[in-house]
C-alpha cells in the first residue's frame, strides 16, 4: 500500500517538519493508516482538511472527524414538545406563539 497524506491540491513533503509539496518526488509515503493518521493527529492545525489517501486503490481510509456543536441540556423536554406541537397545529399561528412565549 501507497499511502500519502493529501487535501486533494498538496501532500506532505518527506522531512522532520511540516512541508507541503506538489511534486511527485518530495511526497512521504507511508506503510501504515495508523502511522499516517498520528502524523495528522500530531499537527492537527496544520494539517487541518487533510486526510490519509490510499495511490493504489484510489481511496481515502482514514480522515479527521467533524465535532459536532454541543447544545445545552434543556430541562422538561417532554412538556416543551407537547407545547410545540400545539403551535405546528394551530390555525393562527402568530396567537399561539405569543402566548407560548407567555407560559414559560
Amino acid at each position: 500500500m501507497a499511502l500519502v497524506i493529501t487535501n486533494g491540491d498538496y501532500f506532505l513533503a518527506q522531512g522532520t517538519k511540516v512541508r507541503k509539496t506538489k511534486n511527485s518526488e518530495e511526497i512521504k509515503v507511508f506503510d501504515r493508516v495508523c502511522d499516517a493518521s498520528d502524523s495528522i493527529k500530531r499537527t492537527p492545525g496544520l494539517l487541518k482538511g487533510y486526510y490519509v489517501y490510499d495511490t493504489i486503490t484510489k481511496k481515502v481510509c482514514w480522515e479527521q472527524r467533524k465535532h459536532h456543536k454541543a447544545y445545552p441540556k434543556r430541562k422538561n423536554i417532554q412538556a416543551l414538545s407537547g407545547r410545540l406541537s400545539i403551535i405546528m397545529q394551530a390555525d393562527v399561528v402568530n396567537y399561539v406563539v405569543v402566548r407560548y412565549y407567555l407560559m414559560i
